[in-house]
């Protein structure tokens, strides 16, 4: 294998770089190997790279968890792929690492989800892009979200939900669309009970009315959820 290697580097083919790894001098002579192996034997290869990710001692950060999500993904192991992506998507929202997050998440979307899960990808997707001033898709993905889990649930991601459309959908100017979401939230978290989510849903609603300059129903709505938020115990509403 080094002989190999040495031939290659001598022929200015790649080159061996930081860590020990091998890189294609040229994007271009990657593609052209690349395109020569038939599709068994680059599944094989994908494989058999992720294993060897696998194995390696240190916990895995961002980057590796990537890299193993990519070659599971190219050796047809889509189940071992998507969870190999969303502990990327995980680890770097926690790391603050939004960009990387939002296109991790992404790919997660496009391999096909159970509806569970692809709720639960797309309102975190949704939260990522409205803190990055990305409304537009924010309010895409979220409306999409609230789409797919209508179909079989109704409860407090719902809710949670319809609260953070809201949000997005006021940032990116249509209050009244905004204000309808919000309306909605209010509705069903009354109706499901859920006092802590009850007053969330008011608070933010009240912060609708205000950002449309009706401070009079802001006012209302505002002493509403502070009256709720005496009787939960809530000292942060």
């Amino acid at each position: 294998v080094e002989a190999f290697i040495a031939d290659g580097r001598e022929q200015h083919i790649w080159d061996r770089v930081a860590g020990g790894a091998i890189r294609f001098r040229h994007t271009l002579l990657r593609d052209v190997a690349y395109d020569m192996l038939v599709s068994g034997a680059r599944r094989d290869l994908h494989l058999r790279a992720a294993r060897v990710l696998e194995q390696m001692a240190e916990t895995p950060g961002v980057t590796r968890l990537n890299d193993l999500a990519h070659h599971f993904e190219r050796a047809g192991q889509l189940d071992t792929a998507r969870q190999y992506l969303e502990a990327a998507g995980e680890l770097a929202q926690k790391q603050y690492q939004s960009v990387r997050a939002i296109g991790f998440f992404r790919r997660l979307a496009q391999l096909g989800l159970p509806p569970a899960q692809d709720v639960e990808v797309s309102n975190r997707l949704g939260e990522l892009l409205n803190k990055t001033g990305q409304w537009q898709e924010a309010a895409a993905v979220l409306e999409q979200a609230l789409a797919v889990l209508l179909g079989y649930d109704k409860g407090r991601t719902e809710i949670d939900i319809l609260i953070k459309l809201g949000d997005v959908i006021r940032k990116s100017g249509d209050q009244i669309r905004a204000r309808e979401r919000r309306d909605l939230a209010r509705v069903q978290a009354r109706r499901s009970g859920d006092l802590d989510l009850r007053c969330r849903a008011l608070a933010v609603l009240a912060g609708s009315h205000k950002y449309a300059g009706d401070y009079a129903s802001s006012l209302t709505v505002y002493q509403e959820a502070l009256a709720l938020a005496e009787e939960t115990g809530d000292a942060y509403l």
